[in-house]
Formats: structure tokens, C-alpha cells, sequence
């Protein structure tokens, strides 16, 4: 099992059994951080009868960021029970102030009308093959253009030490882990410029 934010989307499944003889999945969310593989992990506890991968390919971005605002807006409710008490509330406080605004209200209502009957979204946006959403259609050298000003444009940075509350789910990841006898591999993936 393959888990990170999506620079672990390039680990591939079959590179991965071919190369260990392990049956492989990559389960790499968007913008991961470790309490989503956390949360996303005891789910899976309880979907495959207490048990984990024998190996688990973590991919952790250093220092360790932790973002509750993100797991609440975007995690699905049925990982509801699996939140701490703050990222619970926060879930339920964004989805409610979803539902009491009425503009994103009737966006919704259209956008998903619109989808139905038509099969795609409303507007200019193309979405491509592999799930990336555009608002045209971009030849390669223009995204990868576009992709490279964007890169340029974020400032370097360097964390000295990891954030303390995502050294402390990320150890208490290894230590679950062991206990449902699985072996973590940490896996740092390096900044793709030409991502």
C-alpha cells in the first residue's frame, strides 16, 4: 500500500509488484498530510477485518504538516467517526455553513443539473485524462510553461525541525502499524520541477 499527498501519485502499483513480488495499491490523496492517511487508515481497519498491508510505502513530506481545516472540508462524512473531536466540528460547521450559503446553494443545484443533463461541467473547463481540470484545453509546452512560472513563482523554504502534532501522528502511524504487523517504509519525494 502506497500512501502520501500527490507526489506519491507517481508511485506505480505495477512497478511496485513487479519489482517486490507484493500485490501493490496506491492510495495518495490530494494534498495528504498524515492525519488524513491517519484517519484514512482506521477506516480501513475496519473495512478489512483489523488488518493492514504487510509493507506500507509512506511518502511524508517534512516537517510533517498537519492541516484539519483541509481534512474537514474535504474528507467524505463517512470518515466522520475516524476525525478527532476539532476536525469533527470543523466538518460539520463547513457543511452547514455550505447548505446556509444560498449562492453556493443554487451553484450546486445548477452545476449539478447542468452536469446531468449534458455529462460535463458548465463553462470552459476541460478535464483530462488523468483528473486535471483546466479552464482550456493547453497544448503540452503551455502547461508545462505555465506549470514552471508557477513553480518559480513559490519562495524556497526550509524547516529546521517537524511540526510537533505531525511528528507525534506520524510516530503513533509507525507504532499502529506495527502493531497490526506491518513494516513502514518512509519515503521522501523530491520536488519535481518538471511535474
Amino acid at each position: 500500500m502506497a500512501w502520501g499527498s500527490s507526489r506519491a501519485f507517481a508511485l506505480s502499483p505495477a512497478q511496485i509488484t513487479a519489482e517486490t513480488g507484493y500485490s501493490a495499491f496506491n492510495m495518495s490523496l490530494a494534498s495528504g498530510k498524515i492525519n488524513d492517511i491517519w484517519i484514512y487508515t482506521h477506516y480501513m481497519l475496519t473495512q478489512h477485518n483489523n488488518r493492514l498491508p504487510k509493507v506500507i510505502l509512506l511518502e511524508i513530506d517534512f516537517p510533517f504538516p498537519v492541516d484539519n481545516d483541509y481534512t474537514a472540508s474535504y474528507s467524505p462524512l463517512t470518515l466522520f467517526p475516524f476525525m478527532d473531536s476539532e476536525t469533527r466540528r470543523k466538518a460539520v460547521q463547513y457543511r452547514i455553513n455550505g447548505l446556509l450559503d444560498v449562492d453556493q446553494f443554487a451553484e450546486s443545484l445548477y452545476s449539478l443539473r447542468f452536469t446531468r443533463a449534458y455529462g460535463s461541467f458548465a463553462g470552459n473547463y476541460q478535464v483530462q485524462s488523468d483528473g486535471w481540470t483546466t479552464t482550456r484545453d493547453y497544448s503540452e509546452q503551455e502547461l508545462a510553461a505555465n506549470l514552471a512560472r508557477d513553480i518559480d513563482m513559490i519562495p524556497s523554504s526550509c524547516w529546521q525541525s517537524p511540526i510537533p502534532e505531525g511528528e507525534r501522528l506520524l510516530r503513533d502511524y509507525i507504532t499502529l502499524a506495527h502493531t497490526h504487523g506491518s513494516t513502514v517504509i518512509l519515503l521522501r519525494m523530491p520536488y519535481q520541477p518538471a511535474y
